[in-house]
């Protein structure tokens, strides 16, 4: 039971990191499009399944930036899909303005922290 702690971090965390997806995908919805919103709840679900298949202490011995690196993908790619259709039907979004990709970087930082290392390194019994 020593290693609740950082489970309990992996999936907690996650669900951090995932829980704006549902929220904009109901705001959606109560704009009426049905479609982006359920695309919206899709991609929660599958993260969702992430979490549960990918946790790190069930692939003791993959690198954890390997690990990372899909859930990244997927908040990535939430992002991009509602940034594109966010705004209200009728207005294009981020009309005219240029995007800066820069909130992407504190994305990685889980994986230039635990580099190569495995969660049969961080947990090993001495």
């Amino acid at each position: 039971m020593k290693d609740k702690g950082p489970k309990l971090g992996w999936i907690l965390g996650g669900l951090g990191s995932l829980c704006w997806i549902p929220l904009l995908a109901l705001a959606i919805l109560l704009q009426g499009r049905w479609q982006v919103a359920s695309i919206g709840l899709g991609m929660f679900g599958l993260g969702l399944v992430y979490l549960i298949l990918m946790a790190p202490w069930k692939h003791p011995r993959t690198p954890l930036w390997r690990i990372y690196l899909g859930l990244i993908a997927l908040i990535v790619v939430a992002a991009i899909f509602f940034l594109r259709f966010w705004p209200p039907q009728g207005t294009p979004a981020l009309a005219g303005e240029e995007i800066s990709y820069l909130w992407i970087i504190p994305l990685f930082t889980p994986v230039f922290i635990f580099g190569r290392k495995t969660w049969d390194d961080l947990h090993r019994q001495d």
